[in-house]
């Protein structure tokens, strides 16, 4: 196997390791959002915003957690996650009464990472170059 072609199975058992990572984590921290955990809800009052925007980015997780899940999705799914933890980090570092602030800002930013990596790498010209006969 040429060196190209074993980067690229690493690339994409890292992708898809990620992309299951990511799911997970989202869609769990969206359900939580969603049903009213008292962790998620005391974020938001100490916000000041209210529950309606608890239940918007409980649904942006979500979506985002499926999204990273499919190929065809996976670009707008890796950049709702790679915005959402932009949001999270500033507020990790912002509103007061935030618990380990800079712990959440830590975590914010590897899921941006991470996030941002597997949009990159779902870019539709990657997912057409591999099913191509030539590769």
């Amino acid at each position: 196997m040429s060196y190209p072609a074993r980067m690229s199975k690493v690339a994409s058992l890292a992708t898809w390791t990620l992309r299951i990572v990511l799911a997970g984590f989202f869609l769990s921290t969206g359900y939580r959002k969603l049903t009213g955990d008292p962790a998620m809800t005391l974020l938001f009052e100490q916000m000041g915003t209210g529950l309606w925007l608890q239940y918007l980015i409980g649904g942006i997780e979500i979506v985002a957690g499926v999204f990273v899940l499919v190929p065809m999705t996976g670009v707008l799914g890796g950049l709702l996650i790679t915005g959402a933890m932009v949001c999270a980090a500033v507020v990790s570092l912002t509103i007061q009464g935030v618990e380990n602030p800079l712990e959440k800002f830590t975590l914010s930013l590897i899921l941006l990472v991470m996030g941002a990596f597997v949009a990159w790498q779902s870019r539709p010209h990657l997912r057409d170059e591999a099913s191509s006969p030539s590769h």
